[in-house]
């Protein structure tokens, strides 16, 4: 039987972002650990492939700025721009949101220690992905910290295969559906879906909003539709 810890230490919270464009969100500058930041895993993965940030900006179909932007972290993506980069560098999202995968064998168990999660800042988003070595389980269990107050801020309604599990840790949550009425769920409240659905989470409340997500099959392609 392997046993696999995480062992990445505790995360400071994350800057609220200012909306400046559909793609990407300008965002401060902090001392956090740049190996948390979005951009630097962006990089390595660029770099490891031998691409010029011209050959990845022209795969993902942006300018070469915004990538530049992104390395250097002075711009965070949003989530539709996320998955074209995951669809332009044939990744998997956890390779660019998470650590390094290993994929789990027959019998292993994965434990993740209170405090030594390993995060991901996105665009009004602080993202932790639990047990991200654990691929073969088919199931994607994240810590989701909430500041999107729009669908906007939250990067657009996505869609992905598989079905989606929420439950409010902390504060208040608009879960928005295509084509359905928004579902306002509080503290202690959950909601299993169909993630075919369009769909985006806001925050709704005065607390910090904390979710714990479990996905299904997220590793199926991603669909982002804008609002």
């Amino acid at each position: 039987m392997t046993v696999k810890l995480s062992t990445a230490r505790e995360r400071p919270p994350l800057k609220k972002a200012e909306k400046t464009g559909r793609d990407s969100v300008e965002v401060a500058s902090d001392d956090h650990e740049d190996a948390f930041h979005f951009g630097t895993r962006l990089r390595a993965f660029r770099k490891a492939r031998g691409w010029s940030l011209e050959r990845a900006a022209d795969a993902v179909g942006v300018p070469g700025s915004t990538l530049s932007r992104i390395e250097n972290r002075k711009m965070s993506p949003t989530l539709d721009l996320i998955q074209k980069i995951v669809r332009a560098m044939d990744l998997h999202p956890y390779d660019i949101l998470g650590r390094d995968r290993a994929k789990a064998n027959a019998g292993s168990v994965s434990v993740t220690r209170k405090g030594h999660e390993e995060y991901t800042e996105l665009p009004n988003i602080l993202y932790a992905p639990l047990h991200p070595d654990s691929e073969a389980s088919g199931i994607r269990p994240i810590i989701v910290t909430l500041f999107a107050r729009s669908v906007q801020e939250y990067g657009g309604l996505t869609a992905h295969a598989g079905d989606e599990f929420l439950y409010v840790l902390t504060g208040s949550v608009e879960l928005h559906l295509e084509n359905r009425e928004v579902e306002r769920l509080n503290a202690g409240d959950s909601i299993l879906f169909d993630s075919h659905i369009p769909h985006a989470y806001v925050s709704a409340g005065e607390a910090q909003a904390k979710l714990l997500i479990v996905a299904s099959t997220i590793d199926a392609p991603f669909h982002s539709l804008p609002v």
